[in-house]
């Protein structure tokens, strides 16, 4: 059983988050980095993980990265995404050298993943709202998938 997409389906977005720090024993969890703006970011990249069923090795960083491009709407002036960006927990996250040397030096398979997820987000019925996750957290995570179509491959 994949952890990320089918072990969590039947947890609600707050026991699957808390099993994923469980599953990432080595991750800092959200709750304790330093401002109030990098945990947000932080549990918003964490939940989308879970929403769109990828894991946490470079491959997984990866398609979150292009998840987020594709089908996730970020509702924030390009002034706050730029605040978001200078969070050193963001940067940690955007430029990591691990998955900057998977970027270019699989291009071919970026691609086709990229291709992937963008046909596959174009299925779904709307666009995971990042930073909306509270009235959320009591859904079972496959409710999630079903009510926005996301297709776990």
């Amino acid at each position: 059983m994949d952890f990320y997409k089918t072990g969590i389906e039947d947890m609600t977005l707050r026991e699957a988050i808390a099993a994923y720090y469980r599953e990432n024993a080595t991750f800092t969890p959200y709750s304790q980095l330093r401002s109030e703006r990098a945990q947000r970011l932080v549990r918003a990249h964490d939940i989308s993980h879970l929403i769109f069923g990828c894991g946490t090795d470079l491959e997984g960083e990866v398609a979150v990265q292009l998840w987020t491009k594709h089908a996730v709407d970020i509702r924030v002036s390009a002034l706050q995404k730029l605040a978001y960006l200078v969070q050193p927990e963001a940067l940690k996250l955007v430029l990591n050298p691990q998955a900057i040397r998977f970027w270019t030096t699989r291009r071919s398979e970026v691609r086709r993943l990229n291709e992937d997820i963008r046909r596959r987000s174009h299925e779904m019925r709307r666009k995971w709202i990042l930073f909306e996750e509270d009235q959320y957290m009591d859904c079972s995570v496959r409710e999630l998938r079903t009510n926005l179509n996301v297709r776990i491959a």
